[in-house]
């Protein structure tokens, strides 16, 4: 999502800079650099309504979810950093109360940088909807 909203804040910019760098006219520029400015503007409402969109189906899950537990399977550092918190990509072997164990991929960030990262084969409490691999960290 967030790839498709950087590329149509850069393909009329780029659009533009070509026009610019070459010396030829844009045609109907006034309508060009409209759609720019509505582009734009577009892409600043969708990035936080991404964000704001995921956590609230993290939440929903949250509270209608299935009680699990999961297995620490691998650790990954995704090199990503939020408030100077690590961003981990958890490798996850879930045991759902009635139905089959299976493996998922999810990512954890560690609140505060004092607390000690997860470590692989340890167990942590999830939530499971029934009948997909979609899982939420209880913790988080």
């Amino acid at each position: 999502m967030v790839t498709a909203i950087i590329i149509l804040v850069f393909v009329p910019v780029g659009f533009f800079l070509f026009f610019e760098a070459t010396g030829d006219h844009i045609p109907d520029e006034d309508i060009f650099i409209g759609v720019m400015i509505g582009v734009s503007i577009l892409a600043i409402l969708l990035i936080p309504g991404v964000f704001a969109l995921r956590w609230l189906r993290e939440q929903s899950i949250r509270n209608t979810g299935t009680p699990a537990r999961a297995k620490i399977l691998n650790i990954e550092d995704t090199g990503v950093l939020i408030n100077d918190c690590p961003v981990y990509e958890l490798h996850l072997e879930v045991h759902p109360p009635w139905d089959q164990v299976f493996e998922t991929t999810t990512e954890y960030c560690v609140r505060s940088p004092g607390l000690p990262s997860p470590k692989p084969g340890a167990e942590i409490p999830v939530f499971w909807v029934p009948g997909t691999t979609v899982i939420v960290i209880a913790d988080e």
